[in-house]
């Protein structure tokens, strides 16, 4: 078997209710059915209950720590249950409440290599046709382990060991969309892409020691839950626009550090200026404008690449958007 003598829950409650809740659902849906002498039903039937009580165990404990609440005896016991080796012949290979949220226990014991297309370029800078598009996709067990306030502890200072999927991605050419069929046989065949740099954050070498330092993004220490919602920008800013590439429209969102006078003007790629969408001065804040892909007379643009431009008395940006008809 195996030993849980401290776990800790990630602390999104709502992710656990929004399953709880499918769960529900589910099981409301497929009560319906008359289970008598047919496995598959009743099997159904059996599952989602058990998946909606363990999620909603789950959302108390994550719940309890985002309010720093001690957990109950029965909660502590419930995590010290969350995986076993089972080793009687004929039975899946692990046991525990981890195990019982697959429909079919035995996947708990199975890698589930996934990929997904996040993003397509249909075109170079020049406008050339290229559908390149950006995947995402996940391989092998990778060790992680992360420090936090371990709640079974009086919130203590703790670090947990846990497997993480390894992260990987990869840009194909001519519109190529990979299924999860094709990335499994590259994730098991060992012909996958070098993995970006900013994994080294939290990745260790075959030998345990640090990797090289990739990219990172400064930030601050997270360390309370706060809506500020009438915070002023503290800069200047230009957004990509989304969706991008468009069709028929997009939108443009820019920060300004205070009131003043701003423009913001669509140009073409033989730098002439196609439509204004803002011309006036605006207050401090975020802003948000939707462009429909027309020219100041209000005539749809053919395809291609566009630049749009922030202008203010003191400063400018430029980013480029592509629109498809």
């Amino acid at each position: 078997g195996c030993s849980f003598p401290h776990s800790f829950v990630e602390p999104y409650p709502d992710f656990y209710r929004q399953i709880a809740n499918f769960a529900h659902k589910a099981h409301s849906y497929f009560a319906q059915f008359p289970s008598e002498g047919n496995w598959v039903i009743e099997r159904i039937q059996n599952y989602f209950p058990r998946l909606k009580s363990v999620m909603d165990t789950l959302a108390n404990i994550a719940q309890k720590e985002v309010d720093r609440e001690l957990l109950s005896i029965e909660e502590e016991l419930f995590l010290k249950k969350m995986l076993f080796v089972s080793m009687m012949s004929g039975a899946p290979p692990f046991s525990g409440w981890y195990a019982s949220i697959f429909y079919t226990m035995d996947d708990a014991a199975k890698g589930d290599y996934l990929v997904a297309d996040v993003h397509t370029q249909p075109t170079d800078y020049f406008g050339a046709i290229v559908g390149r598009v950006l995947h995402v996709g996940v391989g092998k067990i990778n060790l992680g382990v992360f420090l936090a306030e371990a709640p079974s502890a009086n919130y203590q200072p703790m670090a947990f060991v846990g497997p993480v999927m390894s992260y990987y991605e990869k840009i194909t050419e001519n519109f190529d969309r990979l299924t999860d069929e094709r990335w499994q046989a590259l994730v098991q065949g060992g012909d996958l892409p070098a993995r970006p740099d900013w994994v080294n954050i939290y990745l260790a070498d075959e030998t345990g020691q640090a990797m090289e330092k990739g990219r990172e993004l400064s930030g601050e220490i997270y360390t309370n839950v706060e809506n500020s919602a009438k915070e002023v920008p503290r800069r200047f800013s230009l957004s990509q626009n989304y969706p991008n590439p468009f069709n028929p429209g997009t939108a443009i969102v820019f920060s300004l550090e205070r009131t003043e006078p701003v423009t913001l003007s669509v140009f073409n790629l033989m730098g002439e200026k196609v439509a204004t969408l803002v011309d006036g001065i605006k207050p401090a804040g975020e802003h948000r404008i939707y462009w429909n892909g027309r020219d100041v007379q209000g005539n749809l643009l053919p395809s291609g690449l566009y630049f749009y431009r922030l202008q203010t008395p003191s400063r400018t940006l430029t980013r480029k958007m592509t629109l498809i008809r």
